[in-house]
């Protein structure tokens, strides 16, 4: 997942907490809570977002659809503004 690294480049401490998960036929809900400190640039389609040195908490939905035990599709959702807030950015 090349967009995963931008985070991981931008938040090398990032961590995953699962705090649910719903399974029903092909489709599975996971919700978590992501952490991390902004110590690397953030990529974004307005260019690079230099490190703030700020943490953020934030919780965030994956819906996933699946077929033979494999991801086919997944969307995530969480609050951006939120997000952006936390680092000073908002």
């Amino acid at each position: 997942m090349a967009w995963y690294q931008v985070f991981v480049t931008a938040f090398p401490d990032i961590q995953h907490e699962v705090r649910a998960t719903i399974q029903e036929g092909p489709s599975c809900v996971l919700q978590a809570r992501v952490t991390g400190t902004h110590t690397g640039p953030l990529a974004s389609p307005a260019g690079e977002i230099p490190a703030t040195g700020k943490p953020f908490v934030l919780d965030y939905v994956n819906v996933a659809r699946l077929d033979d035990g494999q991801i086919k599709s997944e969307t995530y959702y969480w609050d951006t503004q939120s997000f952006l807030t936390q680092l000073g950015l908002m």
